[in-house]
């Protein structure tokens, strides 16, 4: 057997359940598995019999019978799983003398099992999606300030759009009170933790939720007022520990349209005016 099956991982892409390996037969498809989950993650050495013999990485030698044995399948299934997975170029099998063993190599194993390569592939995913969001976000936001600049009079031009940051901290400044050269800003460290806080999937109504919860507890007492400040309402370490505390008061008084925790896109359009 490989090297590494009874501990680590390995990887399957989400792709498989559009691929034809998911329509084999569920004894095939477990065979299929296993054999990703037996190759050799690191080349190993195998005796077979005579002399000591290199099993590179992405291989391993096994038999029908032992094979059979480890998935709770027949030889029969075996034989057959083996078949369609080297037809289909997925593997490569070599019998051994008198089929006493069989070597088995996965084609292009490294192409998705190489960990930095996936979440290469994954992080340029998931930022083509986070684009594309944030684009259709800008979008909608800009659509906003435009119609209400178009409200007033051609002496006011529209601001400009703003995004998830600005609306975050401005949302902050409004809870606090904050105006003119007292506001926070929605650039440097802020607008870092900010989007790290979004990075790793919070959503804006969190955020918010996490500054009406924390003014709410802290605005009048003279100790605490003093760290409502970015840096420590949206440090990864302290947001995770005021996140479920803000919920919980949301869920204790209830939610109803006016809760100044509740975002919606109808939201944005007041927030591009200033909030009061």
């Amino acid at each position: 057997m490989g090297a590494g099956q009874s501990s680590g991982f390995v990887i399957w892409h989400r792709t498989v359940f559009a691929s034809w390996l998911w329509r084999l037969p569920p004894a095939q498809f477990k065979v299929a598995f296993a054999l990703v989950a037996f190759a050799n993650w690191t080349p190993e050495q195998w005796h077979d019999g005579r002399s000591p013999v290199e099993i590179p990485r992405g291989e391993f030698v096994t038999s029908q019978a032992n094979l059979a044995k480890e998935c709770g399948v027949s030889v029969k299934v075996v034989r057959v799983s083996l078949g369609k997975l080297e037809r289909a170029k997925m593997i490569e099998v070599v019998a051994g003398r008198a089929s006493m063993f069989t070597r088995i190599r996965l084609v292009n194993y490294a192409a998705y099992q190489d960990l930095p390569r996936v979440k290469g592939e994954q992080r340029a995913s998931e930022g083509r999606v986070k684009g594309e969001q944030r684009a259709s976000e800008g979008r909608q936001v800009n659509k906003g300030t435009r119609e209400q600049g178009n409200k007033g009079t051609n002496n006011n031009p529209p601001n400009p759009p703003r995004g998830d940051v600005e609306i975050v901290v401005e949302y902050l400044n409004a809870q606090l009170g904050r105006t003119g050269a007292s506001c926070f800003r929605p650039r440097g460290k802020t607008r870092e933790l900010i989007e790290a806080r979004l990075a790793d999937g919070a959503l804006v109504r969190e955020l918010r939720m996490v500054c009406w919860h924390r003014v709410r507890e802290w605005k009048d007492d003279e100790q605490m007022a003093k760290f409502l400040r970015p840096s420590t309402l949206f440090r990864r370490s302290k947001f995770e520990e005021y996140l479920p505390q803000a919920a919980a008061a949301v869920a204790e008084q209830g939610q109803g349209p006016k809760d100044p925790h509740k975002v919606s896109r109808e939201d944005y359009k007041p927030l591009l005016g200033g909030l009061r």
